[in-house]
């Protein structure tokens, strides 16, 4: 957590880089499509979480025919171990 002390300005700015570096430059980097919110595929779940990890945010896409289940919320987030 050095690098959030203010009298350390080199260990923030070795942060801040590597924070972003690889960084997405458009919000069409930021979306996962899902085929079925209730089984998510490794690559699917692998990939939400990698982009969270980088941005602390993710959006995600699914089929239209699951749209208006409100319970996709709960069911993906259940898969990546959110309660």
């Amino acid at each position: 957590m050095q690098q959030f002390l203010l009298q350390n300005n080199n260990a923030y700015y070795q942060w801040r880089e590597q924070k972003l570096c690889g960084y997405p430059n458009t919000a069409d980097q930021l979306i996962v499509n899902i085929n079925n919110p209730y089984q998510l595929t490794d690559e699917e779940k692998d990939r939400l979480l990698q982009i969270c990890k980088k941005t602390n945010l993710v959006i995600y896409r699914i089929s239209k025919n699951n749209i208006e289940d409100k319970k996709i919320v709960n069911a993906i987030a259940m898969q990546l171990g959110l309660q």
